[in-house]
């Protein structure tokens, strides 16, 4: 029998998993290939670090985008080496258990498929990233009660009702933790006529970002190349100047968790008013959403315990109790 591994394939991150270890390795989901793309020079943080460093000769390439394949190569080659280096030589091929966000097509599933088997997968089970997430921040999925949990990741959110391991409802828009950066990109560019890497962007929304008026005050200085002058620049941002721009998507991920509550079962109601929401997901981090939510939702919102690594402990839970959770699943035989 092959030897069973996780992989939770993000946008962002990607970590594999294995039975009895928890995760083995975490690296940004990114390849550096030549230029004509057909040989891989880095994977990984090697690869993150060549981002706006490189010339003509290399490529910097992120496979997903709003956590679909969307460079099938690059998105094997990276899986190949992250499966080669995760485990021993003698488990060469394994049965691979991966995350896909809820609501992909059937088209988008396959492809997943299709590079993990080219990357050295014997077999391959795709699991809900929104199921993972609720295991691994140990929602007592299977009780007959209602759960709503609500995964913000890089490049997606997933709202979903879950009772007895199934999802009852849920939807998703293909907005995280990318658009908020793209959204405070663009606002610095138009308002400031400042272009900043996407590094500092980063720097920024987890220094001084918020979500929410009520939460978080602070400043930094900011360095980039001015858009008029064409010369280096800097000025003092506030969070509430990330308030404003990132309002947009904030009102998307809002909205898509309203439309999960507005058709919740009568049933499941009280399950919520009691409960709550549970968030998971790299940016459930984000400064003031948690309290943005709760207002805007009339619901108490909790932000799950380490909640970026809440699908890799999930697959961590359904490698170690796979018989136990196979009919949840539904393994194929």
């Amino acid at each position: 029998m092959a030897k069973m591994i996780g992989i939770d394939l993000g946008t962002a991150y990607t970590r594999v998993v294995m039975r009895g270890r928890g995760t083995v390795l975490s690296q940004p989901t990114v390849v550096a290939t030549d230029a004509s793309g057909k040989e891989i020079l880095a994977v990984g943080n090697d690869a993150a670090q060549m981002t706006g460093k490189t010339d003509g000769d290399v490529r910097v390439v992120w496979p997903l985008k709003d956590s679909v394949i969307v460079h099938c190569n690059e998105a094997g080659g990276m899986l190949e080496e992250y499966i080669n280096t995760a485990i021993d030589a003698l488990w060469a091929h394994p049965f691979v258990v991966a995350s896909v966000p809820w609501g992909i097509t059937e088209i988008e599933r396959r492809a997943v498929e299709k590079v993990l088997s080219e990357a050295g997968a014997k077999r391959v089970e795709l699991l809900d990233h929104i199921i993972l997430s609720a295991l691994g921040a140990g929602v007592p999925i299977l009780q007959p009660h209602g759960y709503l949990v609500v995964d913000i990741g890089a490049g997606t959110t997933d709202a979903a009702l879950i009772s007895m391991g199934r999802i009852v409802r849920a939807q998703s828009c293909r907005v995280g933790g990318n658009a908020i950066n793209a959204a405070l990109s663009a606002y610095l560019k138009k308002r400031f006529s400042l272009i900043v890497s996407e590094t500092t962007v980063e720097h920024i929304k987890c220094t001084i970002g918020t979500a929410s008026p009520r939460v978080g005050e602070g400043e930094m200085g900011v360095h980039g190349l001015n858009t008029a002058s064409g010369k280096p620049d800097s000025v003092i941002l506030h969070s509430a100047d990330v308030f404003e721009a990132i309002g947009d998507p904030m009102l998307r991920i809002v909205e898509c968790v309203r439309a999960v509550l507005q058709d919740t079962p009568p049933e499941m109601a009280a399950d919520l008013c009691d409960d709550g929401l549970i968030l998971t997901g790299g940016t459930a981090q984000l400064n003031g959403l948690a309290d943005l939510l709760q207002q805007a939702t009339k619901t108490a919102v909790h932000v799950a315990e380490n909640p970026m690594n809440a699908a890799a402990a999930g697959l961590g839970r359904v490698l170690r109790y796979q018989g136990d959770l196979k009919k949840i699943f539904m393994f194929k035989e």
